[in-house]
């Protein structure tokens, strides 16, 4: 694979130099910003190795460059070894570009990239920081003409999602979303978010293996509107629901050429965010912009009392089939070959619950060392086998009708040192302490990260990643605006403040290379307190925590009785839909402490 990859670059280098282009910008990202690209727009994947899910490749025509994030610097050093990617990058996206450009680049240089791949902000930050350098940038396929057995698009498949998992008829949406569009003075709302569209139309697709969203456009207007998309993908059911929605179905590719029959001036709201640079040219031909983020973000995110009641119930059959695999773990741990046999089990498990529809990202199933490597995924071949000691690391979830879910545990599979120990119980009290807080309406997630993250702090250890992220209602795993951080810088497109009804993970980990890796995770919901002016978080996921990684002396009073508390409540929801030996286990497990 390493010598394919060096062939890749070469042959791209060769295409560079037949458009003149002196360095090039390479992405995973579809024209929609997708965390979750089909294998059709995966280039950097192609031509670096690299499986991340978020990267970016800078190559030149003699050095290259990776940039990402601390989730998978560790795995970014083991894949691209070998491979003549020489550099890695954290950081700054912009400095680090900058500076890797700086120094291999002299002034009138060209760099090329697709246009459509970036969203319209991060193409300005970009132009910007390279004008600084004297550098320009052309919209180039140079890529695709380098790119050998390019995997073509497949044929989608989309639905109509019912009332009863979507809580709310399109009709409604649509009607609200135009009172939205209507304050901000717009004629025309265009969304290119596929987790938006979907939303809005109460669609659900099959466009990745994890993304049960559609390939599409939108663009709403007062009376009308238009969905960008292959017909042929859509539902005799669904066509039928979007004709009497007012709905037109185009080509996918006719919305860039859309907006020319538009009035000079047309008010449009987009979000420069979500939109592609090479779309935002075609709109801004014709329309004068209104830069907002997309209202359907904050109502989507805002679950409606039928998703909560059915996220619930999705939990419960979650807590079901993970629980019954950590029982597996721990009485049967011989029925299991390696880590990825563990994965190939748990959705086995999933999909014996009702409404299970596929695996909500890839499962993390890591064992001893390799847990170190934030998002770790095990292959067929070549994964670690499991012994009777140390912590196997799994983090996954599941899309169900009722709803997405993400959960973690460490679990111990024997002995463990008392570092171990030590550690799984720091993380635990971080989660804990995050879990239960109480907080002023109007809180940003920035100021709540602290309380997942001191227990670590006062022993001088931190995680390089989120605390928590926001999910959608069996849509994206993960989903704006909701998050918590460290940075209150993270996304200025959005306003960070959690609202109640949002659905937040709280994901507290701590990682050593080359020993182990522990994270814990629920999901959590934001709600009303008793407190008047306050909200609290009422926890969504339901499995025990390992009783034999805790360390109870290190838990203080109130500490103790939260865990016991959400013991209580999994055995009380669990048990009565396991069998006789795994309930008696799990009561066992989830014993006071």
């Amino acid at each position: 694979m390493k010598t394919a990859i060096k062939e890749r670059l070469d042959a791209l280098r060769a295409a560079m130099r037949n458009e003149g282009l002196n360095a090039y910008y390479i992405t995973n990202s579809d024209y929609h910003g997708s965390e979750y690209s089909a294998a059709h727009f995966c280039a950097l994947r192609y031509f670096s190795g690299f499986t991340g899910s978020f990267g970016i490749l800078v190559l030149t025509l003699e050095e290259a460059m990776l940039y990402t994030d601390g989730r998978y610097l560790l795995q970014a050093e083991a894949e691209l070894e070998g491979t003549g990617i020489s550099h890695i990058s954290m950081g700054s996206r912009e400095q680090a570009v900058k500076s890797f450009l700086l120094e291999h680049l002299s002034a009138g240089d060209r760099l090329g990239l697709d246009c459509r791949t970036l969203s319209c902000s991060e193409y300005e930050a970009l132009f910007d920081a390279l004008r600084e350098l004297g550098l320009k940038l052309k919209c180039s396929k140079a890529a695709y003409s380098a790119w050998q057995a390019r995997p073509l698009l497949k044929t989608e498949h989309a639905f109509l999602l019912d009332k009863s998992y979507s809580g709310k008829p399109a009709s409604e949406k649509l009607f609200d979303l135009r009172k939205e569009m209507k304050l901000l003075g717009a004629k025309v709302h265009v969304i290119a978010s596929l987790s938006d569209i979907a939303w809005l139309f109460n669609l659900r697709g099959d466009y990745t293996q994890y993304s049960p969203v559609l390939l599409s456009y939108a663009v709403i207007e007062e009376c009308a509107a238009y969905l960008f998309a292959d017909a042929k993908a859509l539902e005799p059911s669904l066509l039928y629901a979007l004709k009497e929605l007012k709905v037109e179905v185009l080509p996918y590719g006719a919305i860039y050429s859309f907006f020319s029959s538009y009035q000079k001036g047309t008010r449009a709201l987009l979000s420069r965010h979500s939109i592609n640079c090479e779309l935002m040219r075609a709109v801004e031909k014709s329309c004068e912009i209104i830069d907002a983020p997309n209202p359907t973000i904050y109502q989507k995110a805002k679950k409606n009392p039928i998703e909560l009641k059915n996220l619930r119930k999705a939990h419960i059959n979650d807590g079901i089939a993970l629980t019954n695999l950590i029982f597996s773990l721990k009485k049967e741990l011989h029925l299991f070959k390696d880590e990825y046999s563990v994965s190939l089990r748990l959705e086995q498990l999933r999909k014996e619950q009702e409404g299970f529809v596929s695996p909500s990202f890839a499962t993390i199933a890591a064992y001893g060392e390799n847990a170190a490597i934030v998002h770790y995924q095990p292959q067929a071949e070549g994964s670690k086998a499991l012994l009777g000691e140390g912590f196997l690391l799994l983090d996954s979830g599941g899309h169900y009708y009722l709803g997405t879910t993400d959960i973690t545990r460490t679990i111990s599979l024997g002995a463990l040192s008392d570092e171990q120990r030590h550690l799984y119980t720091l993380v635990l009290k971080g989660l804990l302490r995050l879990s239960f807080a109480r907080f002023p309406k109007g809180t940003k997630g920035y100021a709540l990260d602290a309380f997942a993250r001191s227990a670590l702090w006062n022993e001088g250890l931190d995680y390089d990643h989120g605390t928590g992220h926001g999910v959608g209602y069996f849509l994206n795993v993960h989903e704006p605006p909701n998050s918590i951080s460290r940075s209150h810088l993270q996304s200025s497109a959005y306003t960070g403040i959690l609202e109640p009804a949002m659905v937040t993970s709280c994901e507290p980990g701590v990682y050593i290379k080359g020993s182990f890796g522990i994270r814990l995770e629920n999901l959590l919901l934001c709600k009303e307190s008793a407190h008047d002016g306050f909200l609290e978080f009422e926890t969504l996921s339901l499995a025990p925590f390992d009783h034999e990684a805790i360390d109870a002396s290190l838990l203080c009073k109130d500490e103790r009785a939260l865990l016991n508390s959400y013991h209580r409540r999994v055995y009380e929801a669990l048990a009565p839909h396991l069998s006789e030996a795994c309930a008696a286990w799990l009561l066992e497990e989830t014993k006071a402490l």
